[in-house]
């Protein structure tokens, strides 16, 4: 159940109201971080109340502290910080950043907050994903590695027309339903760029748009977490079936799902 919404003009005033106290006794760490403040005094979530509305329940205990989680992360990001346990202490340990999103040391969200934020936004079934983690797959000989290319050099598609399939596929008035993505994505659009067009921060006649995935490192292993009992009987190389925690690790690196990049 989603209530206890603060309205981004609550939340002004919240800043407003608090920091002219902390201004007094940390002037220095506050000009020092003006340029997060600023950003997230002007970021408006009163729309992602409705955005994300349908993806909780109507019943049970309310889920508080949503506006302030998606702050958290936000300041998270502009900190350049990836660890999200290791935010949250930060958040403990400074009064200043709890304010800055629209906390009080009192009711500062925990670790488990920010990972359950996280999975409403990501639209995959968890179930799902726990039963894979599950499963065994057979051994697979790790690929050999592919010689790099050279600096400004790309490696030849394994598979061309790539590009034009996919064209064609969206051409058509397809789309892809199942993009575990796709809220995330919904929610750049009109809590960031909507409001960019409306103040006139975007040209639309003057727009440049590109899509692109990126690298990020899963921490898998390719060959996977044995499960037999070969090590006990002091078989070392065994070919036995294994669970991994990402099917699709190669070498240790997954590619992203597309984002958007808006100039």
């Amino acid at each position: 159940m989603l209530k206890n919404w603060t309205s981004h003009a609550e939340y002004q005033q919240f800043i407003i109201s608090n920091l002219s106290s902390f201004y007094k006794s940390f002037p220095r760490k506050i000009i020092e971080l003006e340029h997060c403040i600023s950003k997230l005094y002007c970021l408006d979530l009163d729309i992602l109340r409705e955005i994300l509305k349908p993806y909780y329940s109507n019943t049970g205990r309310p889920a508080t502290l949503q506006p302030e989680i998606f702050r958290s992360f936000s300041l998270m990001l502009f900190q350049k910080e990836t660890s999200i346990t290791n935010w949250v202490k930060k958040l403990h340990a400074s009064e200043l950043l709890i304010t800055y999103i629209g906390c009080t040391k009192n009711n500062v969200p925990s670790i488990g907050a920010h990972y359950d934020f996280i999975s409403r936004l990501w639209l995959s079934n968890l179930s799902t994903d726990r039963i894979k983690l599950k499963n065994t797959y057979s051994y697979k000989r790790k690929l050999s590695k592919i010689k790099a290319p050279g600096k400004s050099k790309k490696l030849p598609n394994k598979k061309t027309g790539v590009v034009k399939r996919i064209s064609d596929f969206l051409e058509s008035g397809r789309s892809f339903s199942l993009r575990t993505e796709k809220l995330l994505q919904k929610v750049f659009a009109l809590v960031a760029v909507q409001p960019s067009f409306n103040l006139n921060l975007i040209e639309k006649s003057n727009l440049t748009v590109a899509g692109d995935g990126t690298c990020v490192h899963c921490k898998s292993s390719y060959y996977g977490s044995k499960v037999c009992d070969c090590r006990q009987n002091e078989i070392y190389d065994c070919k036995c079936p294994r669970r991994l925690s990402d099917i699709n690790a190669t070498w240790g690196w997954r590619i992203a799902p597309p984002i958007m990049d808006i100039s």
